[in-house]
């Protein structure tokens, strides 16, 4: 029992290390002009929201669902909110000043799947471009796919599998075979 207890804690421990090496990573490989973006980007959409807000007397009523949707996503593209593992619906609502039953709404007609599922989308696109470069061959899937937002593997293997028809690992060979 001893030794299962110190190999899983060591194991979690490597996660931990190699999300640790990812974030820096990327947050490092990022070029600065994004940077700039993402602090102009705020701004500009809090002030679209407000024009939108004080020109239109009932917001929610009036505003079309794709307007939202495309504030979505440029936040998710330029703030990269999907890595957060604790994101929430009640956050994105927040984020475009709406409520999170219209924000539901607007993602289910526009896009046709739910906020969960939409979230989601984005963060297997994070992780399918990390698993086809291979300087991160090094790190675990695990790892990879708790930079991108994912707190649950069950959760991740689903959306993965949905998306790609095929599992991370067959993935991932898929691009070492190629190159």
């Amino acid at each position: 029992m001893f030794w299962w207890v110190l190999y899983y804690g060591v194991f979690k421990l490597q996660i931990v290390t190699q999300k640790d090496e990812i974030h820096h990573y990327l947050a490092t490989a990022q070029p600065k002009v994004e940077v700039e973006v993402v602090l102009e980007s705020k701004p500009k959409i809090q002030a679209e929201t407000e024009a939108i807000k004080e020109s239109i007397p009932d917001v929610t009523a009036t505003i079309s669902h794709s307007k939202y949707i495309d504030l979505l996503q440029d936040l998710m593209a330029n703030k990269q909110l999907y890595k957060n593992p604790l994101l929430s619906r009640l956050d994105l609502a927040n984020e475009l000043g709406i409520s999170e039953g219209y924000l539901s709404q607007a993602v289910n007609k526009v896009t046709g799947k739910n906020v969960i599922q939409f979230v989601n989308e984005y963060r297997v696109s994070l992780v399918k471009e990390l698993l086809s470069n291979p300087e991160f061959d090094k790190y675990s899937i695990e790892a990879i796919y708790s930079e991108a937002g994912f707190n649950s593997k069950s959760v991740f293997y689903n959306s993965f599998k949905a998306e790609t028809n095929m599992s991370p690992g067959m993935y991932r060979k898929s691009y070492t075979k190629a190159s």
